[in-house]
């Protein structure tokens, strides 16, 4: 019963809200410096279980931030489920079609910007429910923070909208660069034949070419005389290494000619959603992940709290909204001391594109003009069947 039993956390959660706010109305929290932060996340269905990530990781870091505020700033949520409970009959316990969140999400910005306390909003959780919201909260001059949707488009435009987690077009230029660390001159590139696995393909050809490398040639793979025509250009050129692009989540797939049997054949790739899965145990290639926490105490830190607290090791998620929540509040709190009085939303987006490297849980974190990462870190992962192994952190800058 996981839906029922992560949303019932999620009404907790609004309860307390509600009751440290109740009977105080806009100018009472105001004359208390109380900023109220949107929470736009999933609590349920398919991507509940990392929502609810994303919301302690959250509580977690606002907590900090109230133990020790700038002349008695105060902090406080609204939460706003985007999954709507995350299900739609009494029979489907956990997971869901998801193809509603996005307008929920776009109905929650519009409450959130029609309330004058919210000075700014941490999520959402995913890039389809990002392209509803963006408009809304630029429309209302309202940040935007998420640390988990990733989609390239969402940057194309001026908007109000910041990520702390590196965009897909990062994943093609870190797999250029660890192609190269890993000795290969010579490149085949190739693509499942969908928009999304070619956009990341031909950026690979492209940081690749630019960072001295060989593109020895080029194709779309969709069906088996495809696949035996790549089959056949290869024995003739001879890369060091394929570089495919592919549905998310797999994106850049680096693998040795010797592999390309094992790994791209398209009736595998197509199933391909976990590292290795319906590939031979013998099958070795590369991909690009996100980066993991730093190795420094104060993630050593969050990792211990965070378990004392939930119980469970916190995963990646909920390590990036911990970043996002530091760097929002140190945002409002910078923005609360310049004007010497209540940020407004403006004074908020002026202060997240005016911090320049400012250290978080998950490293230094400062934006683009376009609120993309200056620096975002991925990691080169060695595969091995069903097995995976981090071989060092990239970074990409801007």
């Amino acid at each position: 019963m996981l839906v029922r039993a992560v949303y019932a956390r999620a009404l907790v959660i609004s309860a307390l809200i509600a009751l440290s706010t109740s009977g105080a109305s806009c100018s009472q929290l105001a004359r208390q410096n109380i900023a109220v932060i949107g929470v736009s996340l999933p609590v349920a269905g398919s991507e509940g279980s990392d929502g609810l990530e994303a919301l302690h990781a959250i509580e977690l870091a606002l907590d900090q931030a109230n133990a020790s505020p700038p002349e008695g700033l105060r902090w406080t949520i609204e939460l706003r489920d985007t999954s709507r409970r995350g299900f739609v009959n009494p029979h489907e316990d956990e997971g869901r079609d998801t193809t509603l969140d996005a307008p929920h999400g776009a109905d929650d910005l519009r409450a959130f910007a029609a309330n004058p306390r919210i000075v700014a909003v941490l999520g959402p959780m995913t890039s389809d429910v990002a392209r509803a919201e963006i408009p809304v909260a630029t429309r209302a001059g309202l940040a935007l923070v998420s640390a988990s949707a990733r989609e390239a488009d969402l940057t194309a435009q001026p908007s109000t909208f910041f990520r702390l987690c590196p965009s897909r077009d990062d994943d093609s230029e870190a797999a250029a660069m660890a192609a190269r660390w890993l000795g290969a001159r010579g490149a085949f590139v190739v693509d499942d034949a969908e928009p999304h696995g070619a956009r990341l393909a031909n950026l690979f050809a492209r940081w690749f070419a630019r960072d001295d490398g060989v593109v020895l040639g080029r194709l779309s793979v969709r069906d088996a005389p495809s696949f035996q025509l790549l089959r056949a250009r290869l024995a003739a050129v001879r890369p060091d290494l394929v570089a495919f692009g592919g549905p998310d989540p797999t994106n850049v797939l680096l693998v040795p000619p010797s592999a390309v049997s094992s790994v791209l054949d398209p009736r595998r790739v197509a199933l391909m959603g976990d590292p290795g899965y319906l590939a031979p145990l013998a099958a070795r290639y590369s991909t690009i992940w996100e980066a993991d926490l730093p190795d420094t105490a104060e993630a050593a830190r969050f990792k211990r709290v965070y378990r004392a607290r939930y119980g469970d090791a916190p995963r990646r998620v909920a390590a990036y909204y911990y970043a996002a929540t530091q760097y929002l509040t140190r945002a409002i709190e910078s923005a609360y001391e310049d004007d010497g009085g209540f940020p407004s939303r403006s004074d908020v987006i002026a202060a997240l594109r005016k911090q320049r490297a400012l250290q978080t849980l998950v490293g230094p974190i400062a934006f683009t003009a376009l609120g993309d990462l200056r620096r975002a870190r991925l990691s080169l992962v060695r595969i091995a069947g069903t097995s995976y192994q981090r071989i060092r952190d990239i970074v990409v800058s801007r």
